[in-house]
């Protein structure tokens, strides 16, 4: 049984199903006899029949805030509120 190798000019949105027949338009590029494989070409505009599925989009996972390393205060932004906070309790205690 032969194999065929089918470089399309565009990257597929997904992983094509298995067993799916597929018709298309394409230039040979290689050959083997032994074992037996065709490579060729094609343009995904010239393929038809072809089914993707696709991929979940991975979780994002956020970072943990880090602490400034110049004075050990937590970053600025999210909280302001706590933010004001904790720097009056860093100025009260003399850290900073």
């Amino acid at each position: 049984m032969g194999e065929v190798t089918l470089k399309l000019d565009a990257a597929l949105t997904g992983k094509p199903e298995a067993g799916t027949e597929v018709q298309f338009k394409g230039v040979p590029s290689a050959f083997s006899k032994e074992p037996f494989m065709l490579t060729m070409d094609a343009e995904k505009a010239n393929v038809e029949g072809l089914k993707v599925t696709h991929r979940a989009r991975p979780l994002r996972r956020r970072r943990a805030p880090q602490l400034r390393r110049s004075k050990g205060l937590p970053p600025q932004g999210k909280y302001p509120r706590l933010d004001q906070l904790v720097r009056a309790r860093v100025l009260r205690l003399g850290v900073g």
